[in-house]
């Protein structure tokens, strides 16, 4: 593994799923570090049975900010909620 820009970072999991990982780690003989990166390689990439999604790196490209700054999280939950709520 290229050990150049590699980030530390605390996540948070259910137990049992954090169990089973473990589990599946040690049987595949790898880490719970590399499971977690691939799968989310895999997830990012698009790359996961039966989809049809774009994948987050295409879908951010293909955005066109016309030279302004993206939303804020707020600001994107608050026009969610303007939908969901029909305004």
């Amino acid at each position: 593994m290229n050990m150049t820009n590699i980030i530390r970072t605390c996540i948070t999991l259910p137990e049992p799923l954090w169990q089973q990982a473990r589990l599946y780690a040690a049987a595949k003989k790898t880490t719970l570090s590399y499971l977690i990166k691939e799968g989310l390689q895999h997830r990012i990439k698009g790359n996961y049975k039966g989809s049809k999604k774009h994948s987050f790196l295409e879908l951010a490209g293909s955005l066109d900010l016309k030279g302004k700054e993206p939303p804020t999280r707020a600001e994107i939950y608050e026009e969610h909620l303007k939908h969901k709520m029909g305004r």
